[in-house]
């Protein structure tokens, strides 16, 4: 019994075999995604695209759930999720019924525009199970990544997201919220982060209440770090001069942070611990300008930063220094530092001191290149994808896959059939995945960009794809970071498949052409060649005035210039069809005529024509009368092709058979010799254009090699076929086979051939 599904004004879907097969208007409405989007996926692909695959998974309804879902632009939507199935088609429907007055938009304005400006760091979360509704990128910025990525942190328990964390104070916040239902503030709350070290916060967490019960919890969090260290500077600063040296020296030596102190000569007081390992120089430097021999200091833009520009000597000048970003390069690499420092004076305002406390930003550098390099990922992509080119992110310097679009994630699996998805492949090494890439090239290519900073073409390279063979041209594009170096490699590849083939079609063609002068040249020299060896005869006898005494000679001679530009004819004509056949202009012209008596006819023509030969040709039938449509001349020209070839091929006796079989629906034509016979190995090229297959005899008699080319042509175009039996010294059997139709035209019988077309077609055979 055949299922019809009923219009709904509530948002669904359907799913047969875990695919979507079926999506409303109400749900595309509902969800942002387009109807192409959602077509075709699985439930697992469609419970990470409403993002409540962290929750549960839509193939685990049984009957309802009750949670929140997310629209394509991450909005949160309180929903039950109806699961109905339909035995009928063997199909499931999942309906989805939202919460009136429950979109968090339309409720908390004033939070929704908090996370809109982004100045504050604000998350609203669900209570009590904790899943982030929404976010600002303020808020993710010092997590880990991909958390510092919104897309990737909403609709995720807080555990998944809040991760890496030294302490329980935040679990301990929460847990308090949770059972006393108040409002939570903390100044100062000290962090402790295995990657960005210690950091310290101002956390707001408020509940929101709806009918008399928490709903949600709105987070807002500044970060006070840069507050909080600065004053710790001043305070150990206080410290030096307030406290013994060697108190000074126990707090300096375990700072965070590399801290240099030198005095107003440039030479080094202390670095700390921190600074030793982070600037190994230092172990065996006494003063502030000894490392510029093994050290380069750079600005952010590369740039070298002169002597008097170095945060030391801004210092040495009595200038405090603020949040000096610079890169500090040596031979063990680059590292970014963010420097503060401030001069320390005594009592009387004399400098005694030079403080400069170093941060090492690099993994924050890192993170907004991540974002600049996003940006110029996607205005390439929107152009890219345009133009459905193949291309892949790779990191650097490890080559492995960030990413990859669609078409490029379509040329992988037709050479790994077992990747199910794009994410099962990032992550891994580019090399590792396309088996068919000359990775030694490829490595090569990928230096030359990097050595050179800028785009590197490489020459296309053909792959077997599916076992078709196709041809890619790849460029190697640099992504470049916020500072000019390169931190991606974005591989494009182009398709020039069908260039190369036509390409190659055109080798071909000229490779044809050159056959086709090479044959004209030869097959018009010979004949030009007799004729014109006849005509001086001629005039040799007319300045001897002796034409009538060698009359005998003269007329053997014209008939010679007679056969020959017979020849000439015959070769002219076929190099026209020839050139009509290859551009499809060649037309036969069908009309309806008894096909027995014009075979007929022809046998009766040739017979008469060829007595020096000894021929015998036999005629036979069992019909009288078969009208069929056909193209009177040029089947006449086939079938007298045939039997000049009969003869041509022939010894002295020549015995030739014609016979036509009635076959209700189709005519079948043989042309039977007993003469020299062909080759099996040659037997697949002889309706091949300019072969000719006579290898093993001496040749009797000249050709172009188109005749039987032309003659298969012809019955094609009768949508008949032409095939040969042949055995070496035996002779040969062609064979025609032409359907039986009627065209509203008969033919004059009469019109079907005359004696200049057996001249024409006969004009190569020599006594």
């Amino acid at each position: 019994m055949k299922y019809t599904l009923k219009t709904s004004k509530k948002p669904f879907f359907c799913i047969k075999d875990n695919v979507i097969n079926t999506v409303n208007k109400d749900f595309i409405d509902f969800s942002g995604y387009l109807e192409k989007e959602l077509i075709g996926r699985s439930l697992n692909e469609i419970s990470r695209l409403l993002r409540i695959d962290t929750v549960v998974n839509l193939k685990d309804i049984e009957d309802k759930f009750q949670g929140y879902v997310f629209t394509k632009d991450y909005n949160a939507r309180e929903v039950t999720i109806v699961c109905k199935h339909l035995e009928a088609n063997n199909e499931r429907r999942y309906y989805f019924r939202e919460k009136p007055n429950s979109r968090i938009e339309d409720k908390m304005m004033f939070v929704a525009q908090i996370c809109k400006n982004d100045k504050v760091g604000t998350a609203i979360w669900s209570f009590p199970d904790f899943i982030m509704l929404n976010c600002n990128n303020k808020f993710l910025k010092d997590f880990y990544y991909p958390c510092t990525r919104r897309e990737k942190c909403i609709g995720k328990y807080k555990k998944e997201i809040v991760t890496g964390c030294e302490d329980n104070n935040i679990d301990e916040i929460w847990s308090i919220i949770k059972n006393t239902g108040e409002s939570y503030h903390a100044n100062e709350l000290k962090h402790e982060d295995k990657v960005n070290g210690t950091s310290y916060w101002n956390l707001s967490l408020v509940p929101i209440y709806v009918d008399g019960n928490i709903k949600y919890i709105v987070e807002n969090k500044w970060d006070v770090t840069e507050k909080i260290l600065g004053r710790e500077l001043r305070d150990k600063q206080s410290k030096i001069i307030e406290h013994q040296k060697k108190q000074l020296e126990v707090i300096i030596e375990n700072m965070s942070d590399p801290l240099l102190i030198f005095d107003k000569n440039g030479k080094y007081i202390n670095v700390n611990k921190a600074g030793r390992e982070k600037f190994s120089l230092c172990k065996n430097l006494k003063r502030l300008w000894d490392s510029l021999k093994e050290v380069e200091y750079l600005n952010m833009d590369g740039q070298l930063i002169q002597k008097k520009d170095l945060p030391a000597a801004m210092v040495l000048r009595g200038e405090k220094v603020s949040g000096y970003r610079m890169i500090i390069k040596d031979r063990n690499g680059a590292v970014y530092c963010e420097t503060n420092g401030t001069p320390v004076y005594d009592s009387e305002g004399n400098f005694i001191a030079g403080i400069l406390c170093s941060r090492d930003i690099t993994e924050k550098i890192k993170n907004d290149n991540h974002i600049f390099i996003d940006k110029q990922y996607d205005i390439l992509n929107r152009m890219i994808e345009e133009l459905d080119l193949t291309v892949l992110r790779l990191s650097y310097p490890d080559l492995k896959l960030i990413d990859i679009n669609k078409t490029a994630y379509n040329f992988i699996k037709s050479e790994n059939p077992d990747i199910d998805s794009i994410d099962d492949i990032k992550g891994i090494n580019y090399k590792d995945i396309v088996d068919s890439f000359d990775k030694v090239y490829v490595l090569e290519q990928i230096k030359a960009v990097i050595d050179r900073n800028e785009t590197s073409y490489s020459k296309y390279r053909k792959f077997i794809i599916s076992g078709e063979e196709k041809f890619i041209n790849t460029i190697y594009q640099p992504m470049f970071g916020i500072h000019n170096e390169i931190l991606e490699i974005v591989a494009i590849g182009i398709d020039v498949t069908e260039q190369i083939k036509a390409n190659r079609e055109m080798k071909k063609s000229l490779k044809v052409q050159e056959e086709i002068f090479g044959n004209i040249s030869h097959e018009m020299r010979t004949p030009l060649n007799v004729i014109f060896s006849a005509v001086q005869l001629f005039e040799l006898y007319s300045k001897n005035e002796a034409l009538y005494k060698n009359k005998n000679n003269v007329n053997r001679n014209i008939y010679t210039i007679k056969k020959n530009c017979y020849r000439l004819s015959r070769t002219i004509n076929n190099m026209l069809d020839l050139s009509k056949i290859k551009l499809g202009y060649f037309e036969v012209n069908l009309f309806n005529g008894n096909i027995v008596t014009m075979i007929k006819d022809i046998v009766k023509g040739v017979s008469e024509y060829f007595t020096d030969k000894e021929a015998s040709i036999v005629f036979n039938t069992n019909i009288d009368e078969k009208i069929i449509a056909y193209d009177a001349n040029n089947f006449c020209r086939v079938i007298l092709n045939l039997i000049s070839n009969a003869i041509k091929f022939s010894e002295d006796s020549v015995d030739i058979s014609i016979k036509v079989r009635d076959k209700n629906d189709f005519v079948e034509i043989y042309v039977e010799d007993k003469g020299i016979g062909i080759e099996k190995s040659h037997l697949q090229d002889i309706f091949e254009k300019f072969k000719q297959v006579d290898k093993s005899f001496t040749r009797t008699s000249e050709g172009s090699g188109l005749g039987l080319y032309i003659a298969k042509s012809i019955v094609e175009l009768h949508n008949g076929n032409i095939s040969v039996k042949s055995e070496l010294g035996e002779g040969s059997i062609f064979k025609i086979v032409l359907p039986v139709r009627l065209t509203e035209i008969n033919i004059n019988r009469n019109d079907c051939f005359d004696r200049e077309m057996i001249n024409m077609e006969f004009s190569d055979i020599y006594s």
